[in-house]
């Protein structure tokens, strides 16, 4: 996995400044030594056992699944691009779709800092406005949780009425299932009084720009201007989503398949180390570990890793070894498949940035 990560910090580094390539360096070689860390406290040892023991067919099996993932996800941002107007990208749309992934799985402070950087990609790719793209990127990633949480639910209803699960993680999941609802209603109550909310916001935002530009070189500086401008627009691009019912509908269903795909990932992953769950247990356990996207690591390496054991191990009675066997597997087969195909599809975006007369190819 070190040369993948080499590979896409270079083919980053003429797209982003300085700054960021290091940011993300640094924060990459932590991830690293974290995983490492949580690798060496299970027994390297037995996990290289299980993993080892694994069949390469198999292996090419969930490579496969694992691809049936990225094309359901891309059929969604897909449906979304149509809302906003871009049409006619063909095969093209995947490789738009890998680089937002790229983005997302690269930078570390996940949606927070990758919606900004995606839209500037999906932006360059297809030659839409900044503000389109970003709000691609980011509706994608609001949809995304809609499926999830019913995933949640269903999976977590299901094994508590036919399993004994842990007191301690009946809890946590109905934490996260209220925190969840809370947070999706204070979204929806946000975006109903969305221009009442504009107007006080907005003013008090530039006030603390102009703050910040007192302590930043002038070329560093923000016009306030820019974030009232801005807002409109995405605001306005998300209208249109949200009445655009069918692509709407389309978009949640690709979604929801990509989910459900992803949850097979990791039902397979769990059965080549020699481990049969109920099914159920990847429902739950899958979308319940992205939350561990909210460590500022790539893809959260690390803090994923370590909720999919924990939640494994709770659910199902695995040995911590074998789970962390299956995790790992499962983690290289969906986020370092979509590291490694998304950093390809940046670096051929640069190369036909810099060589126009080729762009008919794709």
């Amino acid at each position: 996995m070190i040369w993948l990560t080499l590979f896409q910090i270079g083919a980053c580094m003429e797209t982003f400044e300085y700054p960021r390539i290091r940011a993300v360096a640094l924060s990459v070689v932590i991830a690293l030594c974290t995983l490492g860390i949580g690798i060496h406290l299970v027994g390297a040892e037995s996990i290289s056992q299980a993993i080892s023991s694994v069949s390469t067919t198999l292996l090419g099996m969930i490579i496969l699944i694992s691809l049936g993932w990225l094309a359901a996800w891309s059929l969604s941002f897909r449906s979304i691009l149509e809302t906003l107007d871009v049409q006619d990208l063909g095969l093209k749309t995947g490789l738009v779709f890998l680089m937002t992934m790229f983005a997302d799985y690269l930078t570390p402070s996940a949606q927070a800092g990758s919606v900004p950087i995606g839209g500037l990609l999906v932006s360059r790719a297809t030659g839409v406005g900044y503000t389109t793209g970003m709000t691609a990127v980011a509706t994608f990633g609001i949809l995304n949780i809609v499926p999830s949480m019913v995933m949640i639910a269903a999976s977590a209803t299901y094994l508590a009425l036919t399993t004994t699960l842990d007191p301690e993680l009946k809890f946590a999941v109905l934490l996260l299932l209220s925190l969840m609802t809370g947070l999706g209603l204070v979204g929806l109550i946000g975006w109903r009084y969305r221009y009442r909310l504009g107007t006080v916001v907005i003013p008090l935002l530039a006030a603390f720009i102009r703050q910040v530009n007192r302590l930043l070189p002038t070329s560093y500086s923000i016009d306030p201007r820019l974030i009232d401008r801005y807002t409109g627009n995405i605001t306005k691009k998300i209208e249109r989503i949200g009445w655009n019912r069918q692509q709407l509908i389309d978009s949640l269903c690709f979604s929801a398949l990509g989910w459900l795909i992803l949850s097979a990932v990791f039902w397979a992953s769990l059965y080549s180390v020699g481990n049969s769950v109920p099914v159920a247990v990847p429902l739950l356990v899958v979308p319940l570990s992205m939350t561990g996207n909210v460590l500022p690591l790539p893809g959260g390496v690390g803090g994923v890793e370590a909720l999919l054991v924990a939640l494994t191990i709770g659910t199902a009675s695995i040995s911590i070894p074998s789970a962390t066997a299956a995790v790992l597997i499962y983690r290289v087969m969906t986020f370092g498949l979509a590291l490694l195909l998304g950093g390809l599809a940046t670096a051929l975006l640069e190369f036909h940035i810099r060589n126009p007369s080729l762009e008919d190819s794709l």
